[in-house]
C-alpha cells in the first residue's frame, strides 16, 4: 500500500515498510463433554468467531484454525458428505444455494501475439460467481454429483444456507496427484445488531462475551 494513507487528525502517508493490522481478534472455545463414564469421556470442540465489521471472515478462519492446530494441539475435521445429503434431504427445498467457480493458469494464448518474444511470465484467474432461491433437493443432488465443470474450473464451492446454518462443499482438483480433494464443512452463523453507541464498545472482553454467550446457548439448544 505504498500509495495509500491513513488520516486522523492528521494526515499520514504509507511508506513501502508499513502496515495494516489487528490485534482484536477474538474466539470463544468451548468444550463438550460427552459420556456418562468418567473413565470415557468423548470431547468435542465448539469455536465461535467475533466476526466484527472490520475484518475479514477468511482471515479469521485462517487464523482460527491456526491458532487451534499449532498453539492448543486441536485438530479439526471435516463431517462427511453422507450426513450433508440427508440433511438437505430433509429440508426438501433449499433456501439460498451459492456456487463459486475458481481456476487459475499460465496460459500464454491471450497475450498479444507481437509481445509473446518478450514475455516472462503470464498468469490468468477466473472466478465465476451463480446464486439461487428455493432450489428442490432433487436439482441439488444432481448439482453435488455433477462434475462437468472439470474442464473449465479447478475449484467449486458450494454453499447451502438455512436455518441460520451453512454447509460448504469445496472439491478441488490437485494437479500434482492427479486427484480431487472433497471437503464438507458445517457452519452455524447468526448475527447480533450493534447499536451506535455501542461501536465504543466493540473489542470489550464483557462487551464481546455479552453478545457471544447468547449465540453458543441457541446453537447447543438446537444442536443437542
Amino acid at each position: 500500500m505504498i500509495d495509500g494513507f491513513v488520516e486522523t487528525k492528521e494526515k499520514i502517508t504509507f511508506t513501502k515498510n508499513d502496515k495494516l493490522g489487528s490485534d482484536t481478534n477474538f474466539m470463544l472455545l468451548y468444550p463438550r463433554i460427552i459420556g456418562l463414564n468418567e473413565t470415557n469421556y468423548q470431547y468435542q470442540w465448539t469455536i465461535l468467531l467475533y466476526e466484527d465489521p472490520t475484518k475479514d471472515n477468511r482471515e479469521l478462519v485462517s487464523i482460527c484454525k491456526t491458532v487451534l492446530e499449532k498453539v492448543f494441539g486441536i485438530k479439526t475435521c471435516n463431517i462427511k458428505l453422507d450426513r450433508v445429503l440427508k440433511l438437505l434431504k430433509e429440508k426438501k427445498v433449499i433456501s439460498e444455494l451459492a456456487m463459486q467457480f475458481n481456476s487459475q493458469s499460465n496460459d500464454d494464448n491471450e497475450v498479444e501475439t507481437n509481445l509473446k518474444e518478450y514475455l516472462v511470465n503470464t498468469h490468468l484467474k477466473k472466478i465465476k460467481y451463480e446464486n439461487f432461491e428455493n432450489v428442490p433437493f432433487e436439482d441439488v443432488e444432481k448439482i453435488i454429483e455433477n462434475k462437468d465443470y472439470e474442464s473449465d474450473y479447478q475449484k467449486r464451492v458450494l454453499k447451502f444456507i438455512f436455518d441460520k446454518k451453512e454447509y460448504k462443499i469445496t472439491n478441488e482438483y490437485i494437479e500434482a496427484k492427479e486427484t480431487i480433494k472433497d471437503t464438507v464443512e458445517e457452519i452455524f452463523n447468526t448475527e447480533v445488531i450493534i447499536s451506535e453507541p455501542e461501536i465504543e464498545s466493540l473489542f470489550e472482553i464483557d462487551f464481546i462475551l455479552e453478545k457471544m454467550v447468547p449465540v453458543i446457548q441457541q446453537y447447543l439448544s438446537e444442536n443437542n
